[in-house]
C-alpha cells in the first residue's frame, strides 16, 4: 500500500430535505381519516429477526391503516417467493395469514416467529411479505416488508470489553494499519464491540471507531470506513477471508483479522491481524 499517496479528504455534511415522496403512483391520494379511502401499509420497509441458537425468537411488524372503523378489520398477507425474494426455508418461520386491526384503531400487529435449526446460520436469510387484502376494501401499498432472519449466540455484556493492548502481528505495509503498541478501551453494544484507533498512524492523526461482531464463536468485521485513504475511505475495512474465533471462557487474549483496503483504493486488499491482550 503506497501510503505516501494518502490525502485526507475533508467532507462537508449535506442535509437534504425530502417532502412527500412516494414511489407508488397508486397511493398518491389525500386520505381522510374518517370519510376518505382506506390506505393500508406496513410501518417501515423491514427489520431484523435474530434467533438464539437452537431456540426461537419473534418480532412484531406494525401494519397501519389511514381510516378509522367502528368494527374490527382483517388484513391478509402473503410470502413473496418470486425472484428469490424469500430465501429462508418455511421450517424456519411462522406467521399468521392475517391479523386484526381493532375497531377505532389505526394500527395492527403481526408477530413473526423465527425458528433456529441446522438450516439457519449466521448469514442473514430473507423473508419478504406483501399485504394482499383488507376487510371493506382499500388501497394497498405495494411496498413489501423484508425481514432478515439469522442465528445469534448469547454473549455476556462484559466479554471482550475494557482495556486491551493492541499489536499488529501481520506484515506491516508501509507502516501499521491501526494504533499498534497502544492501549485502547473496547466497549459493548449487544454482540458488537467497538474501540477507537488511528487509521495508518504514520500518516494520519484522527481517531476513528473500529467495530467487530461476535457471531457464534466467530469474530466478524462489518464493512466500515477509514479516515485515512488515498482517495475515498468508504468501505475500506471488511470481513476477512478467514474469521478469527473467540472463547467465552477466556477473554485475556484474542486476535482480530480483517480485510484491509477492500476497494483497492491504494493497493490490492490484504489480510491484517491484530493481537489484543487484556490489561
Amino acid at each position: 500500500m503506497i501510503m505516501k499517496k494518502i490525502k485526507i479528504a475533508v467532507l462537508s455534511l449535506l442535509i437534504a430535505a425530502f417532502f412527500g415522496c412516494d414511489q407508488d403512483d397508486n397511493i398518491n391520494t389525500t386520505f381522510d381519516a374518517v370519510n376518505g379511502q382506506t390506505l393500508v401499509s406496513f410501518a417501515g420497509a423491514g427489520t431484523n429477526l435474530a434467533v438464539l441458537i437452537d431456540e426461537t425468537g419473534s418480532v412484531d411488524v406494525p401494519v397501519e391503516v389511514s381510516t378509522s372503523s367502528s368494527t374490527d378489520r382483517n388484513v391478509s398477507f402473503t410470502v413473496v417467493t418470486e425472484d428469490d425474494a424469500t430465501t429462508v426455508l418455511p421450517a424456519n418461520y411462522m406467521l399468521p395469514s392475517s391479523i386484526t386491526i381493532p375497531a377505532n384503531s389505526f394500527v395492527g400487529t403481526m408477530t413473526v416467529t423465527g425458528i433456529d435449526d441446522d438450516n439457519l446460520g449466521t448469514a442473514a436469510e430473507t423473508l419478504t411479505l406483501m399485504i394482499t387484502d383488507i376487510d371493506g376494501g382499500g388501497t394497498i401499498n405495494s411496498t413489501p416488508f423484508v425481514i432478515s432472519l439469522f442465528q445469534v449466540c448469547p454473549v455476556p455484556e462484559t466479554f471482550l470489553t475494557g482495556a486491551y493492548l493492541m499489536e499488529q502481528t501481520s506484515t506491516l505495509i508501509d507502516g501499521p494499519t491501526l494504533s499498534t503498541g497502544t492501549i485502547t478501551n473496547i466497549t459493548a453494544d449487544g454482540s458488537s464491540r467497538t474501540f477507537d484507533t488511528q487509521n495508518y498512524p504514520d500518516y494520519c492523526a484522527p481517531n476513528n471507531p473500529f467495530t467487530f461482531n461476535l457471531v457464534c464463536n466467530e469474530i466478524n468485521v462489518p464493512t466500515q470506513r477509514s479516515v485515512c485513504a488515498c482517495g475515498d475511505g468508504t468501505d475500506w475495512f471488511s470481513q476477512p477471508t478467514v474469521a478469527e474465533s473467540y472463547d467465552l471462557a477466556d477473554d485475556t487474549e484474542f486476535f482480530l483479522t480483517f480485510t484491509d483496503d477492500t476497494q483497492s483504493n491504494c493497493n490490492p486488499p490484504v489480510q491484517t491481524t491484530y493481537k489484543f491482550t487484556k490489561q
